[in-house]
């Protein structure tokens, strides 16, 4: 180190600045500052499942895919009368596949609305083609002719009572609304019964 500055100036030892001039006499090194981590990126909040209802498309189409399914099962010769299972287990499978294809768990009463909305969907297809066969049947003569009525596997027992029915429109309509209330109660009811056991067995794996 210069014992004079160019001032002229003489320095004492180890002097940083010249006491006259005040000019630096040695570099200074500085340590740099810490490098500030760049801001972690935002964890996206977490986004609520869709609710199970009718707005829910996906929940819409697997319920109208077993509710099909259950009415064509139905109209299988000799297992009409099994429909309890098959509106039961439509409930029961709506929701392993709903949970399969969405990755979402879903609690005992979200399973329950899915086979809510799987029993109304089932309910509408039975009845348009409930509507269609007996449309078909009676412009066929079907329910006039008591040979071809007794060869109906579920009118087997109750011709006479059909044909009276059919005599009279007014008791034929009673007839008619008070079955097909009947027969949603069940469709309904099997169905949310499977759904929730569903989601139930489905939230013990």
């Amino acid at each position: 180190m210069a014992e004079f500055c160019t001032c002229g100036a003489a320095l004492p030892p180890d002097a940083r600045f010249c006491h006259k001039c005040g000019k630096p006499q040695r570099e200074e090194f500085t340590a740099e500052p810490d490098a500030v981590p760049p801001p972690l990126p935002r964890r996206p909040r977490d986004v609520p499942p869709p609710p199970i209802d009718f707005r829910n498309r996906l929940a819409v189409r697997v319920a109208f895919l077993v509710g099909l399914a259950a009415n064509l099962l139905i109209l299988l010769p000799y297992l009409f009368m099994l429909f309890p299972v098959w509106f039961l287990g439509a409930g029961f499978v709506g929701v392993r596949l709903y949970v399969r294809r969405s990755g979402q768990l879903l609690s005992v009463p979200a399973g329950a609305r899915l086979g809510w909305i799987t029993g109304v969907l089932a309910f509408a297809i039975f009845t348009v083609l409930f509507t269609l066969n007996f449309l078909a049947a009676y412009s066929s003569g079907v329910f006039t002719d008591r040979r071809r009525l007794s060869e109906v596997p579920f009118l087997q027992g109750n011709v006479e009572q059909v044909l009276e029915m059919m005599r009279d429109p007014a008791a034929l309509a009673v007839s008619l609304v008070m079955s097909i209330a009947v027969l949603f109660v069940l469709f309904a009811g099997l169905s949310m019964a499977g759904g929730a056991l569903g989601a139930r067995l489905q939230r013990h794996r």
